[in-house]
């Protein structure tokens, strides 16, 4: 006898849609697929599938916001893998902040939290 089919929730029917997406982010390798499907999933994807509103995880949230090591940390804001993700793929921001300074990142991190 066949079990029934397990249902799947509408972002895990996006991410087999969708795994093109895999590729197209510049991300740390050490990011894992499911990661890196949630990064543009936050930056773009929840905006072509509109329809699908899914709310974050506490996990997802932590792993989005939370201080990345080794960059400066103030009451615990400072860049997160979600600000260095739209950095990476932006080249307006690059040209806007120039993250090698500490004035750089703390202006690119206001303007994350502020904008």
């Amino acid at each position: 006898m066949n079990p029934l089919p397990q249902r799947i929730t509408p972002l895990e029917a996006v991410r087999l849609l969708r795994s093109d997406v895999l590729a197209a982010m510049t991300l740390p390798a050490a990011v894992t697929n499911e990661q890196r499907f949630l990064v543009w999933w936050v930056l773009s994807g929840h905006r072509e599938y509109a329809a699908t509103q899914v709310p974050l995880s506490e996990q997802q949230q932590r792993f989005l916001f939370s201080p990345l090591p080794g960059w400066p940390v103030k009451g615990g804001v400072g860049m997160n893998l979600l600000l260095r993700s739209l950095f990476a793929n932006r080249p307006d921001l690059q040209d806007a902040f120039d993250i090698t300074s500490p004035v750089g990142v703390w202006d690119a991190v206001a303007w994350f939290y502020i904008t």
